[in-house]
C-alpha cells in the first residue's frame, strides 16, 4: 500500500462475542447468512468506487 495515499483507521470492538459472530458469518462456508448480513447492512457501508 502506498503510504502517500492510504488511510489508516483505528477501531474499537465492544462485543468482543458479537464481533466473533459477524466474522463467523462473512467468512463461513454457509453462503444464506452472509449474504443477508451483506443485504441488511450495504445501506452502512463506507465504499470508494
Amino acid at each position: 500500500m502506498n503510504p502517500a495515499t492510504r488511510k489508516l483507521k483505528q477501531i474499537s470492538m465492544d462485543d468482543v462475542v458479537d464481533a466473533n459472530n459477524i466474522t463467523s458469518i462473512l467468512m463461513g462456508e454457509t453462503v444464506a447468512p452472509r449474504r443477508q448480513y451483506i443485504e441488511e447492512n450495504a445501506d452502512k457501508a463506507n465504499v470508494d468506487v
